[in-house]
């Protein structure tokens, strides 16, 4: 009896952390490159009552074993990187990444952080940093006078009313998931494997741009 009593507590234990998990994600819908997670359910140790082979009688042996289980528990929630949909803006700068990858950015501490939150701005010095403040690294600075912005798919941003070649777009950085720390603010921090390139589109946030329309002249009479 105290045996179930425990392996039911496990349980809801178990589905309690599962429904967290669920509401964090329906909490972060609408936070720009938020990935879900998913709750990795994993079972607990066995208690072996009777063994496979045992002596029954003096003359035979068990066939079977007696084993019963002693609940469940979450070891890991694992994470979602399926492209996500566009959210068309009229932000300039806002940026989204096709397929996988990160845009890398500066943290205050002066470690390198990614991020697939596209959602850029100008800072009083004209760097282009993320809702958080987080400049892009390496850093992009718009001039002043520039009256907009074009984001090529090859990376490079280039003003439209100052002279020059336009300066080149950190191209966005993918660190693999499974070695990906994540932290808060739409970032997470990448060790030792050497991050791959992806591409960016403008406008448009965490995912590929959606196809333009053609239109065709009415040929009817």
């Amino acid at each position: 009896m105290l045996r179930a009593l425990y392996s039911a507590a496990s349980g809801m234990s178990a589905q309690q952390t599962s429904v967290d998990n669920i509401a964090n994600n329906l909490a972060n819908s609408n936070t720009v490159g938020y990935k879900t997670r998913r709750a990795q359910f994993q079972d607990l140790m066995y208690q072996n009552v009777q063994q496979v082979g045992a002596q029954s009688t003096q003359n035979t042996q068990y066939s079977t074993g007696l084993t019963l289980g002693t609940g469940v528990r979450i070891v890991a929630t694992e994470k979602d990187y399926t492209q996500g949909s566009v959210l068309q803006t009229n932000g300039s700068l806002d940026m989204s990444v096709n397929g996988r990858g990160f845009l890398q950015i500066t943290q205050p501490d002066g470690t390198i952080a990614y991020t697939r939150d596209g959602a850029f701005s100008l800072d009083n010095q004209g760097n282009v940093v993320t809702a958080s403040g987080y400049p892009l690294q390496p850093a992009i600075n718009i001039p002043a006078g520039t009256q907009s912005v074009t984001i090529g798919a090859d990376g490079v941003v280039t003003p439209a009313a100052v002279s020059g070649d336009g300066d080149r777009a950190t191209r966005p950085q993918a660190c693999r998931p499974l070695r990906a720390r994540r932290r808060a603010r739409n970032a997470c921090g990448c060790s030792r494997d050497p991050p791959r390139i992806a591409r960016s589109t403008a406008p448009g946030r965490d995912s590929r741009a959606p196809r333009r329309r053609r239109s065709f002249p009415d040929r009817r009479r």
